[in-house]
């Protein structure tokens, strides 16, 4: 338990002091905007591209990973829109519930991965980010554009052009055919990589503690709340059941609980706002996923580190 809160701790620490500098504008406010395309476009793609094509790739642990992932976000995705539409939720307000309910951010679970279980750990992590990165972007859209009653006659182009320009996704394509190709180390240029790679957690955790803004801790129990049955409960139990219904290990297992009990994603306000929906609610959510999951994340890596049989 105290590594699990000492792993943890460190990392929001990090995001703390990130909204801590941005709060006394150092360097300066507008730094951080612009060191957020600096992560987007070139620190994350180029460990991603790094991670995919240097780690080892075992197909039949992939098979039960993507299971395993897609299946809670899927469950989660639903479980958070049918109790909305119960409860009466409005459309717009519905559709930001259901975007913090599925996505995950990644780089709070890498970070974690890696102080938990080292360098393995972060490679398992990066093959999670691989696999589920992709289907988050296609599954939340539709759920947005079928909520939102807005935009089906330009699904597929939409889906298609956010896809075929995301760099994340770019990297991770290009990282898995150089996997294939046995092109592990191409010189200077995995060696440029590799260095980028050093500085993408520290600098990425600093950044999501920039983005996040205090006055948007409003009260908003009811929406939190459902965010939270899916993102919080039914995605981590989810996935915990199918992995271990799969054989998969012990350790793997504990790599997907992270994916599936970290907080949302900040990428979910832009989606929010582009497509109609209440993103002064999704950036609520995000905030308030963000503060609560730094008492939520240690209390169920724990207890699945315990259901598992592993000492943490």
């Amino acid at each position: 338990m105290f590594d699990i809160l000492g792993a943890i701790a460190t990392i929001f620490s990090l995001i703390l002091l990130g909204v801590g500098l941005r709060i006394k504008s150092v360097p300066s406010e507008e730094y951080w905007q612009y060191a957020d395309k600096l992560v987007y476009w070139v620190l994350f793609p180029s460990f991603l591209f790094y991670k995919t094509s240097t780690i080892e790739i075992d197909l039949e642990v992939m098979r039960p990973m993507a299971q395993a992932l897609l299946t809670g976000m899927l469950l989660a995705v639903l479980a958070s829109w049918l109790a909305s539409r119960a409860l009466k939720i409005n459309e717009k307000s519905c559709s930001s519930i259901v975007q913090a309910a599925g996505r995950h951010n990644t780089f709070i679970a890498l970070a974690i991965a890696e102080s938990l279980f080292g360098q393995h750990g972060l490679a398992l992590a990066t093959l999670s980010t691989a696999l589920l990165v992709p289907f988050t972007n296609i599954i939340i859209v539709v759920a947005l554009v079928l909520i939102l009653n807005k935009g089906q006659d330009q699904l597929l182009k939409k889906i298609g052009g956010d896809l075929l320009r995301n760099p994340l996704l770019i990297a991770i394509a290009l990282g898995f055919v150089a996997n294939a190709l046995g092109w592990r180390h191409i010189p200077v240029f995995h060696d440029v990589a590799a260095l980028l790679s050093q500085a993408t957690l520290p600098v990425v955790l600093l950044c999501i503690g920039a983005s996040l803004r205090l006055q948007h801790m409003k009260n908003t129990s009811q929406a939190l709340s459902l965010s939270l049955l899916g993102k919080m409960l039914v995605f981590p139990l989810v996935v915990l059941a199918i992995a271990q219904a799969s054989g998969l290990d012990a350790e793997i297992s504990m790599i997907l609980l992270i994916y599936a009990a970290v907080p949302t994603a900040a990428s979910g306000f832009a989606l929010a706002r582009q497509m109609g929906g209440d993103y002064r609610l999704m950036a609520t959510l995000i905030t308030n996923q963000t503060l609560i999951a730094f008492f939520t994340l240690p209390l169920t890596l724990y207890l699945g580190a315990r259901w598992l049989g592993i000492a943490l």
